[in-house]
């Protein structure tokens, strides 16, 4: 008797199939918890990969432009998620739907909303996700992950020590919540 393991299917053989699993007994149910899991993981990596990192650069660099613009720093970071407005937005989304929720804003934002969009190059950004998803689903990223822990963690490391470090945004953070008597955050959330 022959027994196959992972390393003898080429990689990607399956790719684009659709896979039933017939019986679920200890075999089936096993392999259809472990086909979920793999499509659960590719989704959260793909939405933290993509989403992610645009709208923290989209906030990062709004919070420069506006500064250098003038617009005080505590201002930029309330407006943008220190209100509590973000978590409204996208309770919204929840609820009514993500463009139907845009119902819920002024016409100015609703108009200034949608023609700003219209100039984003989105082709550009549809092909980066897709990269980015190619990049998940063959391994290459894991393989990048696993490498950099087994090198010490040079890259998370770094991550780390920018997330932690201070900003102009986390200094304009901190000036807002003592002005607001808020609670400051937990001093080491890793």
């Amino acid at each position: 008797m022959k027994i196959y393991r992972a390393g003898d299917v080429p990689r990607g053989a399956l790719d684009g199939e659709s896979i039933a699993v017939l019986g679920y007994g200890n075999l089936g149910r096993s392999a259809a918890i472990e086909m979920t899991a793999a499509t659960e993981a590719t989704l959260d990596l793909f939405v933290e990969q993509t989403v992610g990192p645009l709208l923290g650069t989209a906030l990062m660099t709004a919070f420069d432009v506006g500064c250098e613009g003038g617009i005080p720093a505590e201002a930029l970071v309330m407006e943008m998620y220190m209100s509590s407005e973000m978590e409204a937005v996208f309770e919204g989304f929840r609820t009514a739907g993500f463009l139907r929720s845009s119902e819920d804003h002024g016409p100015t934002a609703i108009f200034g909303g949608l023609t700003r969009a219209i100039e984003i190059d989105r082709v550009d950004m549809a092909a980066r996700f897709h990269r980015i998803l190619e990049d998940i689903k063959s391994g290459a990223f894991a393989e990048r992950f696993q490498s950099d822990a087994r090198d010490g963690s040079s890259m998370l490391s770094v991550a780390q020590s920018i997330l932690r470090g201070r900003l102009p945004i986390t200094d304009a953070e901190a000036r807002l919540r003592r002005a607001a008597n808020l609670p400051d955050p937990p001093a080491d959330r890793g």
